[in-house]
């Protein structure tokens, strides 16, 4: 981020991704402060989906599962940063689709919003990181 303000970029206008491959507590809030979209896009791939890769030890980073993906938004809503939270999947591969066994592309509605309801998300939470934020990315006016 501090090479695209010094370029002259917007943070309004930044969507930093995959952050859910290498959420960090100590780091994340410096990020979230120059005002850019934190996204999680990989909500329904789990490790297991990623075997290839883990087993040729050509990778660095630790696939996280949904619910420690709902615990990094918590964390960003509790420290002031839910308005600049957006959500995805990040579905690249054949076996992430339901005909294939894998989640599809509607698990963040049928199965994410669900358990972030029963984990005492309110209705305006849902709609900032489902509706609204993703609105406002996207609105280059």
């Amino acid at each position: 981020m501090e090479t695209l303000v010094a370029a002259g970029a917007d943070p309004k206008h930044v969507i930093f991704g995959h952050l859910s491959l290498c959420f960090d507590p100590s780091w994340i809030g410096d990020l979230a402060d120059f005002g850019c979209y934190l996204e999680f896009d990989t909500f329904g791939l789990e490790w297991s989906e990623l075997a290839a890769a883990q087993t040729t030890g050509t990778t660095d980073f630790v696939v996280t599962n949904d619910d420690h993906r709902i615990w990094m938004l918590e964390w960003l809503f509790e420290h002031g940063y839910g308005d600049q939270v957006v959500i995805a999947q990040d579905n690249f591969v054949k076996i992430q689709m339901t005909r294939f066994g894998g989640k599809g592309y509607a698990h963040i509605p049928e199965n994410i919003v669900p358990r972030m309801r029963g984990r005492g998300w309110t209705q305006d939470q849902l709609d900032a990181i489902l509706i609204d934020n993703p609105a406002r990315a996207l609105t280059f006016v």
